[in-house]
């Protein structure tokens, strides 16, 4: 095996709806300091956004103002929001279409660039190919194959590039324009096996579509399932993105892994705090519309440093409201205590809050796809408990320790002493559904590690390592976790 050269030859394509690309690509920059940088762009001149399809608590992050993302109640964290608030979509629909993108705007940010700029195509006859039982669209989404289009675009202009230089690149890195990277080894990856392949997120039947690093070769069969998932709905076989593309990916012997470095996709910022106000005002008689606008004001003022503020606004309604009715305020009553260092406390917000949620909205996710109920709770669980005792011990030992930490937590302990049994079930749920959800476990051990706790960290760690033996990430990070345990114990 040849030596990896000493400045890599990176090409960085990006591909897909520009949306909001501004602020999220300073690694490529940095990256010019140690490597030979070429940068290809296959987009739109719409500048785009989601607004349409499935909508999860991080999708909804991405297009609602920030102060939203923790005040909106379990029930309007999915596509039911827009449904409630149909005029929402609208602007937001409008905005998408109206504002443009220019080569000279992406070129002042990322530099020099070979841009693909064009109208969107609209796919839309593929998603009528083929039907499911029930009658609805049984193809690709026509984003999917929109998108897909654009990565197979960037791609042929990444081989045009090559053609010029006579040589492939050693490193492609296929990435959203709106989302970034902490930052990027170049010779770091050149040092993995051939063939690897790393990805946004893997998972057994699951391949990300946000990130693709590799080699020419990789990127070549990476860009190439725009004409499987077109050949799929042609022929009926579509089988799901994110399983379809891991088959495929697979199929060309690719080795596939998780890439850590990375940032979350940046928010959309095309509806403004006004225009949602204004619709819960709108609302009249809506209880979870006057408890949403309550929430969202507190969160304004955490945001804006006004932790005390947000605490006063929030702990009465959290006090006197049934559980599940004001979960947007226990939220942002949670992260409030949180910034103001009363972690129990905020913990036990967290409980509170996912003891609200639908019993079959507690699946967690993936960080920054996950709602914010279950964030704030597993953020917060060390080092008062170790996530593998009973749910009743866990409750308990939150409990005490919030009742240490001032005035205004004992009401917050007395209230999760009256739903003692909601919030052990609702740990449980949670917990219990992590054993075997990789990305919680991963989540979890990384929690308890960096609040000070390498011992229960590291058996966590293990136990999501023994059941992916394949993640070399897992194992990577198993590994670490166990040689701080042993030198906490030595020492």
């Amino acid at each position: 095996m040849s030596a990896p050269p000493s400045r890599p030859a990176v090409c960085i394509c990006l591909a897909g709806e520009m949306r909001n690309f501004t602020e999220c690509h300073g690694w490529i920059e940095a990256l010019r300091a140690t490597a030979e940088v070429s940068v290809v762009v296959a987009t739109t001149n719409r500048r785009g956004a989601k607004f349409t399809g499935p909508m999860t608590p991080g999708r909804l992050r991405g297009v609602l103002p920030p102060e939203a993302a923790r005040a909106l109640p379990p029930a309007w964290q999915s596509q039911v929001f827009f449904e409630r608030f149909p005029e929402l979509r609208r602007i937001l629909e409008r905005r998408a279409g109206e504002q443009r993108v220019t080569a000279d705007e992406i070129r002042a940010v990322l530099g020099p660039a070979v841009i693909r700029l064009e109208n969107p195509l609209p796919f839309a006859w593929f998603e009528h190919r083929t039907r499911n039982t029930d009658g609805s669209p049984g193809g690709p989404e026509p984003f999917t194959l929109r998108y897909f289009h654009k990565v197979f675009e960037a791609n042929l202009l990444k081989r045009n590039l090559e053609d010029e230089r006579g040589a492939p690149f050693d490193v492609v890195v296929h990435i959203r324009p709106d989302k970034g990277l902490a930052s990027f080894d170049a010779a770091g990856f050149l040092a993995r096996p051939a063939g690897t392949l790393l990805l946004d997120s893997v998972a057994p039947n699951h391949a990300g579509d946000q990130i693709a690093v590799g080699s020419s070769r990789a990127l070549d069969h990476y860009a190439a399932f725009f004409h499987e998932a077109c050949r799929a709905a042609d022929a009926g076989q579509w089988r799901g993105l994110h399983g379809h593309l891991r088959e495929w990916l697979v199929s060309g012997g690719l080795l596939l892994d998780h890439l850590p470095q990375q940032r979350l996709i940046e928010p959309d910022k095309l509806l403004t705090l006004e225009e949602l106000t204004a619709a819960l005002a709108a609302a009249e008689g809506d209880p979870l519309a006057a408890g949403t606008a309550l929430a969202l004001g507190a969160e304004g003022r955490r945001l804006a440093g006004d932790l005390a503020g947000a605490v006063e606004r929030c702990l009465p309604v959290v006090l006197r409201a049934p559980l599940g009715e004001a979960v947007g305020a226990t939220v942002v009553l949670g992260r409030a205590l949180e910034g103001a260092g009363r972690r129990a406390s905020a913990c036990l917000c967290g409980m509170l809050a996912v003891a609200g949620m639908p019993p079959d909205s507690r699946v967690w996710r993936a960080v920054g796809l996950s709602s914010e109920e279950m964030n704030l709770l597993i953020e917060n669980l060390a080092p008062f408990a170790e996530p593998d005792w009973p749910p009743a011990r866990i409750v308990a030992s939150v409990t005490a320790a919030a009742r240490a930490e001032g005035e205004a937590a004992a009401p917050l302990a007395e209230l999760a002493g009256r739903h003692g049994a909601e919030l052990a079930e609702a740990t449980r749920a949670l917990l219990d559904g992590g054993i075997t959800n990789m990305s919680l476990q991963h989540y979890l051990s990384h929690q308890i590690f960096l609040r000070g706790c390498p011992e229960p960290a590291a058996r966590i760690a293990a136990r999501a390592a023994a059941s992916q033996p394949d993640d070399a990430g897992l194992q990577d990070w198993a590994a670490l976790l166990r040689s701080h345990a042993e030198a906490a114990r030595a020492s």
